[in-house]
């Protein structure tokens, strides 16, 4: 329906639910803010680059090759 409610959870949580139920991912604009400053650093720039490969792995995935652990 049109019931909003909030929980406070972790990102990988947050995540793996918007995925599973198709519903989005809403982000303070403070947190926004705030990673839009970060200081990058080669360190943080080859996570970036893991963190994005495993974004295109996971935007990739076919539910079905989930086996016995279906979302």
């Amino acid at each position: 329906g049109t019931d909003e409610f909030r929980v406070d959870v972790r990102t990988c949580e947050a995540l793996i639910a918007s995925l599973k139920y198709e519903v989005p991912v809403l982000v303070s604009e403070e947190v926004v803010a705030r990673a839009s400053t970060i200081a990058l650093e080669d360190a943080t720039i080859a996570e970036e680059n893991d963190a994005r490969r495993f974004v295109d792995y996971l935007e990739k995935l076919n539910p079905a090759d989930l086996g016995k652990y279906p979302m």
